[in-house]
């Protein structure tokens, strides 16, 4: 498969092979700063040539534009952010892209790294990134352009202001091998095509023959899972409606059992007891109007009205009462209160004991 077409899969296609293009290796040294000082790492990441790549063809960064993310940045084992290793204040973009840190002292691969480093393990550098900050251009085929004093002949990739995230030290670097990285991106596209057409074949063949009538004899497991999700959503929703229902009936539990017995809604219901009231008001109303028809005498008014029944001294009788006295008296007594839920009614029962 020619670069040209490899550099056409998406983002997502690379980030399920486990691949990623914005990796790059060549590979550089991984070395102590000096001799006396191996508590400083130097990064050795790139020497400004032309280089072959697995995704990006001939790839080269224009080192008079490459700058770091941050003034710290991190030096990481294998890009693995947890597995972190020095930091990084300084870097050269002068004839090579050249990182240098201090150890971490609290970092046990750290330690090890620096370990084997002294015993002359041949580390290689890596370099990660940002495509979001940087300005990739793509060289087409036949096509040559100028960078770091070489000449790239497309297809390829030149890579200007490139904003480095974090330089890692590798065992062998990352992707160095582009033939067989090829291989497998091949290799990946073509499995992925045949299993799609595989599952649209499926889905076509499944949806000529499934009926409404034959659905649980084909799906009987996909069928049973859609009738128990459906029935407990059925009785969930009943619930929060008898919930509803019975916050709005309150203590009326006859209002509520009607309700809830003939499917009423929420708005419904709240118009039944609306009305339901307003028939038990116009009703105490009616009986209110009864009694104050029922004629006082004038005498025995202008007396009451002093504060004291006629004839009584010390018990308060009801039947001689005026309105006022009994409302008084109502406003006095807490088992009235308790008794009747106001003044009128009290009254009323008074006048109308029978009723």
């Amino acid at each position: 498969m020619p670069l040209q077409e490899i550099k056409q899969f998406s983002p997502q296609e690379l980030e399920e092979m486990g691949a990623d293009p914005f990796i790059f290796n060549q590979p550089g040294l991984v070395e102590f700063a000096a001799d006396d000082r191996k508590n400083q790492v130097r990064l050795t990441l790139y020497d400004g040539s032309i280089v072959s790549h697995w995704y990006w063809g001939n790839l080269a960064f224009d080192l008079a534009t490459m700058k770091m993310a941050k003034k710290r940045n991190p030096v990481l084992y294998s890009h693995d952010v947890d597995q972190r290793i020095a930091v990084s204040q300084k870097a050269s973009f002068e004839d090579e892209f050249i990182m240098e840190g201090d150890f971490l002292k609290a970092s046990e691969i750290a330690g090890q790294v620096k370990d084997q480093i002294e015993e002359g393990f041949p580390f290689e550098a890596s370099l990660r990134f940002d495509p979001a900050r940087s300005k990739i251009e793509n060289v087409a085929e036949g096509q040559t352009v100028e960078v770091n004093g070489h000449q790239l002949k497309g297809p390829g990739t030149v890579v200007r202001n490139a904003v480095i995230m974090e330089g890692s030290i590798c065992v062998f670097g990352a992707l160095k091998n582009t033939a067989s990285k090829a291989f497998e991106l091949a290799r990946f596209i073509m499995n992925k095509e045949n299993n799609q057409m595989a599952n649209e074949s499926k889905t076509k063949m499944t949806v000529e023959e499934l009926t409404v009538d034959n659905f649980a004899e084909i799906l009987p497991e996909i069928h049973q899972k859609i009738f128990d999700k459906g029935k407990a959503e059925g009785e969930k929703a009943e619930r929060d409606i008898f919930t509803e229902l019975k916050s709005i009936c309150g203590d009326d539990t006859a209002l509520l059992v009607q309700c809830f017995a003939e499917g009423k809604t929420v708005a419904e219901t709240s118009a039944m007891l609306v009305a339901k009231t307003k028939a038990a008001n116009q009703e105490l109303q009616t009986k209110l109007a009864a009694a104050e028809k029922k004629k006082i005498d004038p005498a025995v008014q202008e007396f009451s009205d002093q504060g004291t029944p006629p004839g009584t001294e010390g018990k308060f009788e009801e039947a001689k009462a005026t309105d006022v006295q009994l409302k008084e008296h109502y406003s006095k007594d807490q088992d009235l209160q308790d008794e009747f839920t106001c003044a009128d009614a009290y009254i009323a029962s008074v006048r109308h004991p029978a009723d």
